[in-house]
């Protein structure tokens, strides 16, 4: 089998919104974790839980349009049970 060839141009590389969209998800992370294990003003609480929403609902297009179906359903779960407009609560 013969080697491929190598791209020219010095690689190609992640499109420019990726690094704001990793940063902003960490730190989304880490306050829901720090939100989950510290009471928090239900104001804070509120805020934290719509910006997962958001930001799942904003992943699970991005994910369903580069064909990523596990990715999706993740991102969609998330914004399902975070939703704080119409919470989702266990019987």
């Amino acid at each position: 089998m013969p080697p491929r060839a190598k791209k020219r141009g010095g690689g190609g590389g992640a499109e420019p919104w990726t690094a704001p969209l990793r940063w902003a998800g960490w730190a989304l992370a880490l306050l829901a974790l720090g939100a989950a294990f510290a009471p928090m003003p239900s104001a804070f609480t509120r805020g934290l839980h719509l910006a997962l929403t958001g930001f799942g609902l904003l992943e699970a297009g991005i994910a369903l349009g580069k064909g990523r179906r596990w990715a999706f359903l993740a991102y969609a779960a998330i914004a399902v049970l975070v939703n704080p407009i119409r919470p989702f609560v266990f019987a």
